[in-house]
């Protein structure tokens, strides 16, 4: 079990679907939950991209407590303006990437990475497949994984896709809203917090198997049966690792302490 800070990577759909209200939802969201990790472990690393037909990273490898929330809410808004396609799966690998380059750099740390992706639709744009994503989760490469994806407004085969993607892997699920309103995401988003919590929680306790699994599962089966009825019901760091990279804010939506991957873009 890992003991070392936490490192939630948070990938948000910018396609165009995804302009106006609902982003300016999401990233609400988005902020609550970690202003929650801040206040637990203030340590924690955080890192951002958007995607649509395209990948931006627009910042890596913060701390929480560094993270300007509202100039980065501002900048993404903007982005889903102007955006195309939905390329979850590129964006799926993308992300598992970039979590494994930093972990190798930073094995001795013992960080805890908890990978997450907002999409409002199914994978219309990638080039690589389902498959290619499920052996990913799967066999991901580092320790210490654990994945969420987040689907709002997806019709019932588009969400089967999603729930076959994380069914095999233990470390992985999938929770679903309704649709993109404020008072729908802030229900699963809710259940979200709650499993970074309880990742902070079992940190604390180095001895024992983890139950993050079974936490992970009780809560994407908890939203399913109440999603199968119609509705939603809400039940239930890294402290800069000696190796890791330093770097500065290029834009000023970006976070002006430490970090690196400002708004670099992916075809």
């Amino acid at each position: 079990q890992a003991t070392g800070p936490l490192y939630v990577s948070l990938h948000v759909d910018t396609s165009l679907s995804m302009a106006g209200e609902p982003i300016r939802n999401v990233m609400e969201q988005c902020t609550e939950m970690l202003q929650t990790v801040q206040r637990i472990e203030k340590t924690s690393l955080t890192s951002l991209a958007a995607f649509d037909t395209k990948y931006n990273q627009i910042f890596a490898d913060v701390q929480v407590q560094h993270v300007n929330f509202q100039a980065i809410s501002a900048h993404v808004m903007t982005m889903a303006a102007y955006g195309g396609g939905t390329a979850l799966y590129d964006a799926i690998m993308q992300g598992i990437n970039s979590v494994k380059e930093h972990y190798a750099s930073n094995k001795a740390a013992g960080l805890n990475y908890f990978l997450a992706m907002f999409t409002d639709g199914e994978d219309n744009r990638s080039s690589h497949t389902l498959e290619a994503v499920m052996q990913a989760l799967r066999r991901p490469g580092f320790p210490n994984f654990h994945f969420l994806v987040i689907s709002a407004g997806l019709n019932l085969a588009s969400r089967a896709t999603l729930d076959r993607m994380v069914e095999r892997a233990q470390h992985c699920t999938h929770l679903p809203a309704e649709s993109t309103s404020r008072s729908d995401l802030s229900r699963v988003f809710k259940r979200f917090t709650q499993m970074i919590e309880e990742i902070l929680s079992i940190r604390r306790k180095p001895h024992g198997p983890s139950v993050l699994p079974s936490i992970l599962q009780s809560a994407a089966g908890d939203l399913n049966t109440a999603l199968s009825n119609g509705r939603i019901i809400q039940s239930a760091r890294r402290n800069r690792a000696p190796s890791a990279s330093r770097g500065r804010a290029h834009s000023p939506e970006a976070p002006q302490r430490r970090g690196r991957s400002i708004s670099r873009r992916r075809s």
